[in-house]
């Protein structure tokens, strides 16, 4: 069955016996998070890039734990590798999370999980099956790495009942 948008951060996925609306940044979190965590990644061809923020160096290794390479070409940061995901990371959204990152403690793994898996939400209006194929393969799909749910299922018999007799 085809996911839909519904609204800007919402997806319709009907399954059999009634239907998911999911939360597409929270989904796009979890996603994200759990890629991040396994280390999980996959090289980039056309690489998006941002200027290199002082102080990134010293978070290099972290990043590549977490399944993001990059490069120093002529003081951009250039993506080589990046986690594996359904989307690739746009160049305001690279530029804003390497900033971020950039201040952070070198070690800080928790607060880098925290600022990638929120930096990078999955493209408004982009066809949704991969963020729903991808949500569904994750350890908890219903949950966002942060709180709040990413999934809720609807029946289409518990809808119905109102109007039952």
């Amino acid at each position: 069955m085809k996911a839909h948008w519904v609204s800007e951060n919402l997806i319709f996925y009907p399954v059999e016996g009634g239907f998911y609306l999911i939360d597409a940044p929270r989904a796009s979190q979890r996603i994200l998070y759990e890629a991040l965590l396994a280390g999980r990644r996959r090289p980039v061809l056309l690489a998006p890039k941002a200027p290199w923020p002082s102080g990134l160096e010293e978070r290099l290794g972290l990043l590549e734990r977490l399944g993001v390479v990059l490069v120093k070409l002529e003081g951009w940061a250039v993506v080589k590798a990046w986690p594996e995901v359904p989307w690739m990371p746009r160049a305001h959204e690279l530029r804003e999370a390497l900033k971020a990152v950039a201040r952070i403690p070198p070690l800080a793994k928790g607060e880098a999980l925290r600022i990638l898996s929120g930096a990078f939400p999955y493209p408004q209006g982009a066809e949704p099956e991969p963020l729903v194929e991808a949500l569904f393969s994750c350890r908890e799909p219903e949950r966002g790495p942060f709180g709040g749910l990413t999934a809720a299922f609807y029946s289409w018999e518990e809808l119905a009942r109102p109007f039952s007799l």
